[in-house]
């Protein structure tokens, strides 16, 4: 499925130096999402989402406790 990713990328800076061309900059994001999306589904990229709806689990001992804490209040 890597190849899908070049294949986006590819036809958006394409898509950006038209608009730069025609000095449309400004539609470069939702012209950019909608061909992106577009071109992977039209390659076969599934569209499933493997996550439970919600927020993410909020509890620090999970992405280090008490060492992640102290990252953050040293003064080094």
């Amino acid at each position: 499925m890597s190849h899908i990713a070049f294949v986006v990328i590819f036809c958006t800076i394409i898509l950006y130096a038209l608009l730069e061309h025609f000095r449309k900059r400004w539609l470069a994001v939702p012209l950019s999402c909608l061909l992106g999306g577009t071109l992977a589904f039209a390659m076969g990229a599934p569209f499933s989402f493997q996550t439970e709806p919600g927020l993410p689990n909020m509890n620090y001992v999970l992405v280090g406790g008490r060492y992640w804490l102290d990252a953050w209040l040293t003064n080094d």
